[in-house]
Parts: structure tokens; sequence; C-alpha cells
């Protein structure tokens, strides 16, 4: 079962008119802007550092959400599973 759930988080993620479709185009603009504030007033020794971090918090953050994504699946299931119980 895992795997199945894995597979559509995969279709999921790969959907890309789905990833464009909840972008908040403004929000997004204002993002980039202030990543080019941090980055281009972070010390050049740093900057690695500052990359990094950005790095590992995509990775924790990509792996949150194939949890949440997961979970709400199994969820699903269940209360589908229920409905036709009754």
């Amino acid at each position: 079962m895992d795997k199945v759930i894995e597979k559509f988080y995969e279709i999921y993620l790969d959907d890309e008119a789905f990833l464009v479709n909840i972008t908040d185009k403004e929000k997004a603009k204002e993002e980039w802007g202030l990543y080019n504030v941090l980055y281009e007033n972070t010390p050049k020794e740093y900057r690695k550092d500052l990359l990094k971090y950005i790095r590992l918090r995509g990775e924790r953050e990509k792996e949150e959400l194939k949890e949440v994504f997961i979970r709400g699946f199994k969820t699903a299931v269940s209360l589908r599973t229920e409905a036709l119980k009754e």
C-alpha cells in the first residue's frame, strides 16, 4: 500500500499544472526579492552556509510534504472504507 501511495505522491509532484496554479506569483516574486537581499548582504565567507541551509530546509520541507500527503491519503482511504461499510 505504501508503494502505491508513494507513486501517487510522485504523480502529484510531477503535475506541473498543479504547481503553477497554486503559486501566488506576487509572493513568489517577494520571496525571491528577499532571497536576493539576504544573499547579497551575507558576507562572502557565509554564502555557502546560507545556500546549504536553504537546500537542507527545502529537503526537509519536501519530506514533510510527502508525509502529510501519505497521511492524508491513508485517512481518505479509511474514511471511504468506513463509508462503504454503512
